[in-house]
């Protein structure tokens, strides 16, 4: 039976401070976002103490085939080294916690480190900050101490992502004995993972209150981190992209796709050759002062996505009437209806709506609107010069063969002429206003 501790005052009696249950789950829970310190990352590493950053509290996870968010993670923390930090807590009262805790745990971990990417994360912890008002760029500052910048931070976590280095935390205000050797076994065996339990006491006495937590198990260290050199690559060359389009696809979209990404290097865009579990990828990525914002993406099975949901948070895209305006300058491209929802998640349409010409130039038109948005949210009407849609075409001699009968600068024949479908009848497509 635990016999409590005392509180040495500098006059008068020491104070006894006896065990107290934790009055409910939640309570639990708040008291570890308040204070991330309880998760006792100095004594997980002595050596490196971690520190913490919340990114969010019932962080929302795919389940596959039940769509996004079937799933939530008490806490999510990220360390000083980009490391996902997987928190699941419960009462030493719930009768799961050894029977389910392990699995539910487990089962998170393991979908996480593929359905989640750094830019997932980001904006979690954006839009925590956000509804709490607090500072995000202060809160990372304080969390890195100078010794990387954020871009190089959220590159850490994309690579602690791709080896499957995360932790797993097991919080509760006691751990029985059968989890602590759980605890202890799967730490034996899931490098570079790495989990443990923390046993966190609340002690009163006195009208005070002292907090205890306590490291179970013998943790794992951290493996040290591998170099991005030493791991498989995982994303193809534009080259076996562009022959994958074609094969699958057709010249034609291989063409639209040429001449997209020709576009966008031109309009300063970044572009990020991926893969998914069965598609090539291409990401259309605008940066701007450290924001990475992912407008489109590309895959070789011929589809469109328009990603809302990576910038989400950033501005101007912060504001929802943007979204929606951006929203029905791409459904002004014939064949393309984005539904409203859309612009708190992802859109997409198929590659061939961009086969002819007009379309080809609608569909630019609205992107290059949306740089322009970002550059002037940041810098106003001082930033001007992106090319113009039109100018930048497929050129002579690129890698996707043409019929006998055109030349790769022909666009194909244009479709029927007929009113842009999604946009509202006697609704003007509105064109950029600069170029």
């Amino acid at each position: 039976m635990d016999g409590g501790i005392y509180l040495l005052q500098e006059s008068g009696p020491p104070i006894r401070m006896i065990l107290q249950a934790c009055s409910s789950e939640r309570a639990l829970q708040t008291l570890l976002a308040q204070y991330p310190s309880l998760l006792a990352g100095d004594q997980i590493d002595s050596a490196r103490p971690r520190r913490w950053l919340l990114v969010a509290r019932e962080a929302p996870l795919p389940r596959p085939g039940d769509g996004p968010g079937r799933w939530s993670v008490d806490h999510l923390f990220l360390d000083q080294e980009g490391i996902p930090t997987l928190v699941e807590v419960k009462r030493s009262a719930d009768s799961s916690l050894r029977r389910k805790v392990v699995g539910q745990l487990l089962d998170y971990a393991a979908h996480a480190v593929h359905a989640w990417s750094p830019e997932d994360l980001a904006r979690l912890f954006e839009e925590r900050c956000a509804r709490e008002d607090l500072d995000s760029e202060g809160l990372l500052a304080d969390l890195l101490e100078n010794c990387c910048r954020p871009g190089e931070f959220w590159e850490q976590v994309n690579d602690n992502l791709d080896m499957g280095r995360i932790r797993l935390v097991f919080v509760a205000d006691e751990v029985p004995a059968e989890l602590v050797r759980v605890v202890s076994f799967l730490n034996a065996q899931m490098d570079p993972a790495q989990v443990v339990a923390v046993r966190i006491r609340q002690y009163a006495g006195a009208g005070l209150k002292v907090v205890v937590p306590e490291l179970l198990g013998e943790p794992s260290p951290a493996p040290p981190r591998k170099s991005a050199s030493t791991r498989p690559k995982r994303s193809p060359t534009p080259a076996a992209f562009f022959a994958t389009m074609e094969s699958r696809r057709g010249v034609w979209e291989a063409a639209v796709a040429h001449r997209l990404t020709g576009w966008a290097s031109h309009a300063g865009m970044r572009l990020i050759w991926d893969r998914d579990t069965i598609e090539n990828l291409v990401h259309f990525v605008m940066t701007q002062d450290e924001h990475d914002y992912r407008l489109f993406s590309l895959s070789t099975a011929g589809t469109v996505e328009i990603n809302f949901r990576w910038y989400i948070g950033k501005p101007p895209f912060d504001r929802t009437e943007k979204r929606l305006d951006f929203r029905q300058r791409l459904n002004c491209v014939p064949e393309v209806a984005l539904p409203v929802e859309a612009v708190a998640g992802t859109g997409g349409f198929s590659l061939s709506s961009l086969l002819s010409e007009p379309a080809l130039r609608a569909f630019l038109d609205a992107i290059e609107w949306a740089l322009i948005e970002i550059r002037l949210s940041w810098y106003g009407d001082a930033v001007l010069g992106l090319p113009s849609p039109g100018s930048v075409r497929l050129p002579r001699g690129a890698a996707v063969a043409s019929p006998e009968e055109t030349t790769p600068d022909e666009p194909p024949a244009e479709p029927p002429p007929g009113e842009a479908v999604g946009v509202a009848p006697g609704t003007a497509c509105p064109r950029s206003s600069r170029t």
